[in-house]
């Protein structure tokens, strides 16, 4: 039912809902079975039509990541980005996403910084 509902939601272009602001606070595609998550993912970007998924709300010192490192797992199709570096997460070292793209739009390179 969930999973109905979420796409539902994606199709209804309704984002503003409980659900999605519960699924959107989970940490369970960071902190997951690498397996099963990507599988997952995979399957929410064929229904939101997209290609990555960006994630924050999970530092990634807590996945085992250097300091200010960022991590990026299911083959460059999830990045996890939040680096703690908020002075209330410890003042981590700064970092940035850069997405390029060609004249036509697609995606030609991801940096992250």
């Amino acid at each position: 039912k969930i999973k109905e509902a979420g796409k539902q939601m994606l199709l209804n272009d309704d984002l503003e809902t409980e659900l999605l602001d519960e699924i959107l606070q989970t940490r369970h595609l960071a902190q997951g079975n690498p397996e099963r998550v990507c599988a997952e993912l995979t399957a929410m970007l064929k229904v939101a039509r997209a290609e990555r998924l960006v994630l924050g709300h999970t530092p990634t010192i807590m996945l085992g990541a250097r300091p200010g490192n960022p991590i990026v797992r299911c083959e460059g199709r999830l990045l996890l980005t939040d680096v703690a570096m908020s002075r209330w997460m410890g003042g981590g070292m700064p970092a940035a996403l850069v997405l390029e793209a060609d004249s036509l739009g697609a995606l030609t390179r991801i940096y992250i910084m």
